[in-house]
């Protein structure tokens, strides 16, 4: 690699972190530029990264996997890896190398392995490996305990996520998390920017919510919550409230763009009693 800029990249391949369930052999986060170039090696542990920004591919075996801001790719031991960034969106990423220890840590990744999964998401990865970076660049009291414990934290969630959309995609209908989504609409049907929070809510990027809600509901986020909104807009306006307290309700800013959205949904025009 040339040209590339470490923001952090901690080695630790002759003294690895040792926990009770890892050997950690590398961490730190990547700035790559305009002429950072990967050449194609052997992976000589596992490996997560997590993308920060920017997009590209990652190459395992040869086979190529796009990414983006979100992504956590997992390289396994052994495998071909490669890296490749697209033309003006150089990518940015975490990444810690590792291999487990305990026969639970075995587990774990071998059932990510055995998943067929590279590439998933993990809304609390970015907190995670955020963490075990300053706590190795600070050198905390314990900090190799505790990297090791947040790794084993990673892991466990980063498979619960690979899980719920393994479910997802063999159909099954309203896996929890999106139940959890459903509920959560429903209770802030007056908040226009509820979707707009679902990534805070519930620490997965939107696409990803998105693509899991819309696989499980046949429906998308936007039409499910429009739909929720403009039952709502109907009850109010049936219980007694003139368009304009219906509008102001909903948390629209006049009646004119409620009414367009009533229009749209139903096919009639508003009207309070």
């Amino acid at each position: 690699m040339y040209e590339s800029k470490y923001h952090y990249d901690n080695k630790f391949f002759k003294n690895p972190i040792m926990g009770d369930d890892f050997y950690i052999y590398q961490l730190g986060e990547l700035y790559s530029n305009e002429n950072t170039a990967f050449k194609e090696h052997r992976q000589i542990c596992d490996e997560i990264s997590l993308i920060l920004s920017g997009r590209g591919c990652f190459y395992s075996d040869g086979k190529r996997y796009n990414v983006q801001a979100g992504d956590c790719f997992i390289s396994f031991k052994n495998e071909l890896h490669d890296i490749e960034s697209r033309s003006g969106e150089p990518l940015r990423f975490y990444f810690c190398g590792f291999t487990a220890k305990s026969r639970r840590a075995e587990r774990i990744i071998q059932q990510i392995k055995d998943s067929g999964t590279h590439r998933a998401e993990c809304g609390a990865a970015k907190s995670i490996l955020s963490a075990m970076i300053d706590d190795t660049w600070q050198r905390a009291a314990m900090s190799g305990e505790m990297t090791d414990v947040r790794l084993t934290e990673l892991a466990i969630t980063l498979l619960r996520s690979i899980q719920v959309t393994k479910k997802c995609e063999n159909g099954t209908r309203h896996p929890p998390l999106v139940y959890q989504i459903t509920r959560y609409l429903e209770t802030h049907i007056e908040n226009p920017n509820a979707i707009g929070r679902l990534e805070r809510e519930f620490n997965y990027n939107y696409r990803f919510l998105s693509e899991l809600f819309s696989k499980s509901m046949q429906k998308t986020l936007r039409s499910y919550f429009t739909g929720l909104r403009m039952e709502r807009a109907k009850e109010l306006l049936e219980s007694g409230k003139s368009v304009t307290e219906a509008a102001e309700c909903l948390g629209y800013s006049s009646i004119h763009p409620f009414s367009r959205a009533y229009k749209n949904y139903f096919g009639v025009c508003p009207s309070g009693k």
